[in-house]
């Protein structure tokens, strides 16, 4: 395990993943040897995650196959003392578990106390799914803007608890219907409290992917290396445990990033070209930020510029760009964010990009 980091001269002080705690678990984790029965045969093999639909998704040795179990109720662990454990007993050499500066601690209790409506705190939903021994972090932005030393407002929530666990659970919580929609499962993403175009708080909750996302054979409830080659930047792949108060950084540099202001592309990104698409306009919404990329992340983003932008339909550029960079701000200021845009293409070398995809769009974007 890699050491240490620091933040307002306060270092953070690394912890091992032995001390760290959670609930047994009432299913098999990914990674676990399993065991179910079928047409009066048994079957062993290693759980690689489940399916949008929740079923266990498990690799045969012998002969080599994969094969979808009916649910999580039909399979045992092939020996109860021999589990995987949690995702944090799998990190690599390079990655870092470290204990959040006083300040930042704060922040993130803070955050975590706010409530939803219709009512759950942050804190209600976590502490949910941690005592049921799934882990739950608090990922994405929330962290990024706590390690920088900003204010951040909303919370977003990523879990191993497979998608129909969650229907159940959160339907109580929230007051919704207990199916999920197609979208939310092949997506495993779930927007929970808030009242659409209020402004309320709300959540995001995701579960960890795998592969195939946003298709009918997306898998979730991976790794941390699974799930982080599903994020953009190294800054946004921190993972904060609230119940045990740590950043889990599994490449190692996602905290010295995100206080640093730096851009690093995710080793083993696999996004098809619309999803890289968006990965383009938030490399630009940061670098409009003051982010700063490391050559090789701009080098990576300038090789697939413009054929990411070129797939995606206008109306998905434009939808995209109006989320990440204009919904959040006043009418007034909306001309500005616009022009800083367009300085950023152009310091990067983009003109013609931007006078081929972006501009075009600035009559509806600013109307």
């Amino acid at each position: 395990m890699v050491a240490l980091g620091k933040q307002n001269g306060m270092q953070r002080e690394p912890v091992g993943p032995e001390a760290l705690n959670l609930p047994s678990c009432a299913t098999p984790r990914p990674g676990d040897v399993v065991s179910w029965y079928e047409q009066a045969g048994i079957y062993r093999g290693e759980l690689v995650g489940h399916t949008k639909d929740g079923q266990p998704y498990i690799r045969i040795v012998d002969p080599e196959r994969t094969l979808v179990a009916p649910s999580f109720q039909h399979i045992r662990l092939e020996n109860p003392a021999n589990g995987v454990g949690p995702n944090w007993c799998r990190l690599d050499g390079k990655a870092k578990i470290l204990r959040p500066t006083p300040d930042e601690l704060r922040s993130l209790r803070q955050l975590l106390a706010q409530s939803t409506p219709p009512g759950p705190q942050y804190a209600d939903l976590v502490r949910e799914i941690w005592l049921r021994g799934y882990e739950v972090f608090v990922v994405g932005g929330t962290v990024r803007d706590v390690v920088a030393g900003e204010t951040s407002h909303d919370v977003d929530i990523a879990t191993t608890m497979p998608l129909a666990l969650l229907g159940p659970l959160v339907s109580r919580m929230y007051n919704i219907s207990p199916r999920l929609s197609e979208e939310a499962l092949r997506y495993g993403h779930l927007r929970l409290g808030g009242r659409p175009k209020s402004g309320d708080p709300f959540i995001d909750l995701s579960v960890f992917k795998h592969s195939f996302v946003g298709t009918g054979n997306a898998l979730f409830g991976a790794s941390f290396a699974d799930d982080v080659r599903h994020r953009d930047f190294a800054c946004n792949a921190i993972y904060y445990d609230p119940l045990n108060e740590v950043f889990v950084d599994p490449l190692g540099q996602g905290v010295t990033d995100a206080g640093h202001r730096t851009l690093s592309i995710i080793p083993g990104q696999t996004f098809g070209p619309v999803y890289h698409g968006k990965l383009v306009i938030r490399f630009f919404k940061f670098h409009v930020r003051g982010f700063i990329p490391t050559p090789e992340c701009q080098a990576h983003i300038m090789e697939h510029l413009d054929q990411s932008l070129a797939a995606m339909h206008r109306s998905q550029r434009f939808g995209y760009l109006k989320t990440q960079l204009l919904s959040k701000s006043p009418e007034e200021e909306r001309p500005d964010i616009f022009d800083a845009l367009q300085r950023s293409f152009v310091a990067v070398g983009a003109a013609g990009i931007w006078t081929k995809y972006i501009d075009p769009l600035r009559e509806d974007l600013l109307r």
